[in-house]
């Protein structure tokens, strides 16, 4: 999910960009495995804002094909290479992406250009497109999505209240009433009766609230230890199981990202207990993703130095490791970048993440997207 996907509201609907930094530095620190492993220099392709992944031989990643006003791009990874192709017709870029397995993956749009939202699900063979027409469906323009199976699955909107969602049957797209839980940011589920949100209400109060297959309820969290006047924001959230979810958000003060020495916080819960967890470095947590036992965050840093972003680890013991997105196998061995989205994948103990990456090429300004990897 991409930085500015990430921003910060002053209403629970209204969202401001976290710009990139993009002046490069040398670090010392190195890198236990991150690397670029394509970039995709001298094609079309930028804005990746979403990437998932079922398995080490099967990934999707979607964005800009040729810039504004043209198709957006499926990018599918087969275990050798990324193929494109341009299922969607002419809608907005993907910006929200669920899946359960190779045969089952829903993409949501970043707007409502054309008058519609939309939906796309693959189905192992094919992409099938549902258009919702605008204006009535307006806080669906940007929603976030889950899916536990082809037959069923949810799209959120970002009502300010009453918080909606339209649920797949297996037929049609009722709209529905969930409660009052604001705006929903972000969406992961475990399974069709253990869905997890975060949620922001019209006072920027974050609400991480769960389905149980029969109804919707917020839960109640700790106060978290933060300076005076900050709060979390709610920007990420990764449901590995039903005694394992995690998320991440962002202090904020007056509406604003706080760009103090405590930026942002983990959330974990274990099944008995929330815990939130500081961040102890200066960056913005935006992506979460977690394996055996040990979690990653995208973060953007908020001084111009480096590549922008630095990926941390957490791990038992609140142990943290900080690592700067590497700019080795670029042209030229320096670039910044707009980090979009971080995914784990499934049965590995590696991940993906997504980029655009702009460096120079003697005297020449070049951006192409990038796609790391950490692992085997």
């Amino acid at each position: 999910m991409p930085g500015y996907r990430r921003a910060l509201a002053l209403t629970a609907v209204v969202l401001c960009a976290l710009a990139g930094v993009l002046v490069p530095r040398a670090l010392a620190a190195s890198s236990p495995g991150w690397r670029v492993s394509t970039l995709f220099s001298g094609k079309p392709y930028a804005d990746l804002l979403t990437m998932t992944a079922t398995w080490s031989s099967n990934a999707w990643a979607f964005g800009d094909s040729a810039g504004p006003g043209s198709p957006p791009v499926a990018l599918h990874w087969n275990g050798k290479t990324w193929t494109a192709s341009r299922p969607f017709g002419n809608v907005d870029r993907p910006f929200y992406v669920s899946s359960t397995g190779g045969n089952n993956v829903w993409v949501t749009g970043q707007g409502c250009s054309n008058g519609t939202s939309y939906v796309s699900r693959w189905n192992g063979s094919r992409w099938f497109t549902t258009k919702f027409p605008n204006p009535d469906n307006a806080p669906f323009c940007q929603a976030p999505v889950v899916t536990t199976g082809q037959s069923n699955g949810w799209i959120f909107a970002k009502s300010p209240v009453n918080t909606q969602a339209r649920h797949f049957n297996g037929k049609a797209w009722p709209i529905v009433t969930i409660g009052k839980f604001g705006a929903v940011m972000a969406a992961s589920a475990v399974s069709a009766s253990d869905i997890w949100l975060l949620t922001e209400t019209a006072s920027t109060t974050m609400l991480v609230v769960h389905y149980n297959g029969r109804t919707w309820s917020s839960v109640r969290l700790p106060a978290p230890s933060v300076p005076k006047g900050e709060k979390p924001y709610a920007v990420d959230i990764d449901a590995v199981s039903g005694t394992n979810i995690w998320a991440t958000a962002d202090l904020i003060k007056n509406g604003q990202v706080d760009s103090g020495p405590e930026t942002s916080l983990l959330l974990h819960w274990d099944g008995r207990t929330w815990q939130w967890i500081k961040v102890p470095f200066d960056d913005i947590a935006q992506y979460v993703a977690y394996d055996a036992g040990s979690v990653w965050v995208g973060a953007q840093t908020i001084a111009a130095t480096g590549t922008g972003w630095d990926f941390l680890r957490w791990s038992p013991g609140n142990h943290w490791t900080r690592v700067p997105v590497p700019a080795q196998g670029i042209p030229g061995g320096s670039a910044g970048y707009e980090l979009y989205t971080l995914v784990h994948i499934p049965h590995t103990h590696s991940f993906w993440a997504s980029a655009d990456a702009s460096y120079a090429v003697g005297l020449t300004a070049k951006q192409s997207a990038v796609i790391f990897k950490y692992g085997p």
